[in-house]
């Protein structure tokens, strides 16, 4: 994909724009090869300015994502969400963090449906209806559900 490059084409991508391999490794962990997110960080944060700011751009970002999935979950009404819909939210963000991936089968409930539902459309999962795998949207929502099963 156009916007979903090899993880060595996004490296080659940052090396031609003179990051040096601890900013390069570290813009891809937080935000793997999206093209739109490799040129975001690079009008944010330039290959010239120091690692702690990187860091710094990056930890936010992650918070970003981080309140939009807990804006999801304070709004529930909203969104027609059920009142577990954190316990829900956490069964499909476990299975992407261990595994990178969440398998829906054919027994699966519609409240957590519902929640998979929301979730896609705000663009933190991706959802494949071909196989049925959800996956986060980018890797930034993937350090956002680490972060929330830390605690």
């Amino acid at each position: 994909l156009i916007d979903h490059p090899s993880i060595q084409v996004a490296k080659k991508l940052l090396k031609d724009l003179e990051y040096n391999d601890e900013q390069i490794n570290l813009i891809l962990e937080y935000f793997g090869s999206a093209i739109s997110y490799l040129l975001y960080t690079y009008m944010m944060v330039k290959p010239s300015e120091k690692i702690e700011k990187l860091k710094e751009f990056l930890e936010e970002e992650k918070l970003n994502a981080l309140n939009q999935i807990r804006d999801l979950f304070r709004r529930k009404k909203k969104y027609n969400l059920a009142a577990n819909a954190k316990e829900k939210f956490l069964k499909v963000a476990k299975d992407i963090v261990k595994i990178g991936e969440f398998r829906l089968d054919d027994n699966e409930d519609e409240e957590l449906m519902d929640v998979i539902d929301v979730f896609c459309e705000k663009e933190i999962l991706f959802f494949n209806p071909k196989t049925g795998i959800i996956t986060p949207n980018s890797r930034i929502y993937l350090k956002a559900m680490e972060e929330i099963l830390k605690k």
